[in-house]
């Protein structure tokens, strides 16, 4: 294989392409042309990258690393093994992207199901194409690449687009354009973050469609959420959307899924035989604000000095 030469500070495109079409066209890459790489972007890296956008190279599976930050969490065993067998008989046919990290290792930014499969096929390296994008870029990168293969989990989705309005300061617009999706999609994925977690979890499961988790965001309260999501699972295909929707204007018109519970006799005696333990004092009174008992008040009662500080020491 011929040996790459190293690329000078502002070199042109057509130096740098030059330089590197020994690295690349499927071939595999030795130690000394992995430094060569390291040097070519740290001097050049824009077009250096400019440059390993034509073509992929040969990387060993020991370097390559998954990203903390991949939307995508969940990973079906079954589908796994059955591309690892693909991937004996046939190889990876689409290479895999990934982060140049400048010490000689790269992170992934899309094809980490084909890396783990390659991995349980026994591999040792792997086609790729070596990007150098900055954090915000690399998890757009991933982002994207996943939700036009469709490969996320709608709440994988949803956090994905939490983490850049979130950390990058991005409004419900932006976030819109910088992933190519209409901004009534990104506030529905948002929106749903806001639900139950057993909202969430039958998302996440695909119980409900991202269709019918829009019909919670009118819900308030948590617990009207899951008698709704119970409802909805129990009637099951007997509901269509349509039906769901005048379900869920009925469940937005209740204020609460359940009264607020008057405190008996014995709950009160409870708590003020609690706190005359605690204190070691009769004088303890415990009285509650109107009939909705939503407030009230405790009172310890002391008869000097000596008497105050005991209790304090109680609560130092």
């Amino acid at each position: 294989m011929a040996k790459a030469k190293p690329v000078p500070r502002k070199a042109s495109k057509a130096q740098i392409g030059s330089g590197l079409d020994a690295l690349f066209g499927g071939k595999r890459l030795d130690s000394k042309e992995e430094k060569n790489l390291d040097k070519a972007i740290a001097d050049a890296p824009k077009e250096t990258i400019a440059a390993l956008s034509k073509d992929f190279a040969y990387l060993s599976v020991d370097k390559i690393h998954a990203n903390p930050d991949q939307p995508r969490k969940e990973f079906e065993e079954q589908p796994l093994q059955e591309l690892s067998e693909s991937i004996k008989v046939h190889g990876i046919i689409q290479p895999m992207t990934v982060r140049h990290m400048g010490d000689g290792t790269y992170q992934i930014i899309s094809g980490e199901r084909r890396f783990r499969a390659s991995q349980l096929a026994g591999l040792t390296e792997v086609p790729a194409f070596i990007r150098t994008p900055n954090d915000q870029e690399l998890l757009e990168m991933a982002l994207i690449e996943n939700i036009q293969r469709e490969d996320l989990n709608p709440m994988e989705v949803a956090y994905s687009y939490y983490r850049l309005s979130e950390d990058y300061d991005m409004t419900q617009e932006q976030l819109a354009q910088r992933v190519g999706k209409g901004r009534p999609t990104v506030a529905n994925y948002l929106g749903i973050l806001k639900t139950s977690p057993k909202v969430q979890k039958a998302i996440r499961e695909k119980k409900i469609s991202i269709g019918v988790a829009k019909t919670f965001f009118g819900i308030k309260d948590i617990a009207l959420q899951e008698m709704f999501l119970n409802e909805i699972l129990t009637k099951g295909e007997s509901w269509n959307v349509r039906k769901i929707e005048e379900e869920a204007k009925n469940y937005k018109k209740k204020k609460t899924s359940r009264p607020v519970r008057q405190p008996e006799n014995e709950d009160l005696k409870t708590v003020k035989v609690a706190f005359q333990d605690f204190f070691g004092t009769k004088q303890v009174q415990v009285k509650l604000d109107g009939k909705t008992a939503k407030s009230g008040s405790i009172t310890i009662k002391f008869t000097n000095q000596e008497e105050l500080e005991s209790f304090y020491k109680y609560v130092e």
